[in-house]
């Protein structure tokens, strides 16, 4: 298959109401989507469903509350990541019944959900990460100083709830671009690289602003995209979302319970905080050195899931032989 022709696993995804004109409302349908979910949200916060009243007054203004840190209080960060996936989760709901597919789809798009793939995108995920962080912060040089925390509690009694409630977040985020987005798109297009691309470039784009994202954005850039490419390469290599749901969710765990840069993703659950003095002026050779680290963990991580010999090993995807390549969209 070249990459000017259309994709055996998008073909397939041709079910339902998936020609261009349905696609076209079923996107405007989504956004209203978004905005029901926002309201709906909205409406239980201002009737005091949820009492927190720092995160009500940040919500209602869009603002912080002078002389606090919106994202550092579990109860804000709770909130902010329900916000983000109750948002998500009904515009992709939305958008995917209005072009006749169910629910299901946004997780389960061409085969039944496999908890085989879970256990071992999991496991591999977290040991990289655990090798990747002690290599930054044993070996790498430079200024950047580690704090612990505190392991409390709190810490205790909120790791079961926000780790549920991350899993809304992050699997509202993967179910609206990449559950629904990326497969009708897809299966609307002739060009096997198109529909990725294009979900990439929004979703890269609606990170643009965020402190955490801005911070660096020249080393952080690259690396996003190669991990958008990477998670999507997986979804039609293994027909399922289990991996992009996994990846998604340890790397948010990690940055609010195990390890984040004071000034823009720490909260008070995170257990190391990392702060580089005089940021401005950080080595060049420790960003680069980072950066490199991180892609080439993207990297080996990828061969783990390719490689048949690997314990981690996902196996190819096949569509039904019945699947015609049909070009006409």
């Amino acid at each position: 298959m070249t990459p000017f022709a259309a994709s055996p696993y998008f073909v397939a995804q041709r079910l339902g109401r998936w020609r261009w004109p349905w696609l076209m409302v079923a996107f405007v349908a989504a956004l209203f989507g978004l905005a029901i979910g926002f309201g709906v949200l909205y409406l239980l916060v201002t009737l005091g469903t949820l009492s927190d009243e720092s995160w009500l007054e940040s919500l209602q203004t869009g603002v912080a509350l002078e002389g606090s840190d919106p994202a550092s209080e579990p109860f804000v960060v709770a909130g902010e990541f329900l916000v983000v996936g109750f948002i998500f989760w009904s515009g992709a709901i939305v958008g995917n019944l209005v072009q006749g597919r169910p629910v299901r789809a946004l997780v389960v798009p061409a085969r039944p959900f496999r908890w085989v793939i879970v256990g071992k995108v999991l496991a591999a995920s977290v040991l990289l990460a655990v090798v990747l962080t002690s290599f930054q912060l044993l070996v790498v040089p430079g200024d950047t100083e580690v704090a612990f925390t505190t392991l409390g509690v709190e810490q205790l009694a909120w790791f079961i709830p926000m780790s549920l409630i991350v899993l809304i977040q992050t699997s509202g985020e993967d179910v609206f671009f990449k559950g629904w987005l990326l497969h009708r798109l897809g299966a609307v297009t002739r060009v096997v690289w198109l529909a990725p691309l294009t979900v990439t470039v929004i979703f890269v784009a609606l990170h643009l602003g965020n402190a955490d994202f801005d911070s660096d954005l020249v080393v952080l850039l690259p690396l996003f995209l190669l991990s958008e490419f990477m998670i999507m390469y997986l979804i039609i290599r293994t027909g399922g979302m289990e991996a992009a749901l996994v990846l998604h969710w340890v790397n948010n765990i990690a940055i609010v319970f195990f390890l984040a840069e004071r000034t823009t993703q720490a909260n008070d659950l995170t257990l190391l905080v990392s702060e580089t003095p005089g940021a401005q002026n950080a080595l060049v050779d420790e960003e680069i050195v980072g950066a490199a680290s991180i892609a080439i963990s993207y990297l080996l991580m990828l061969v783990a899931f390719v490689w048949k010999r690997s314990p981690f090993h996902l196996e190819q995807y096949h569509p039904p032989r019945e699947v015609a390549l049909s070009e006409n969209v």
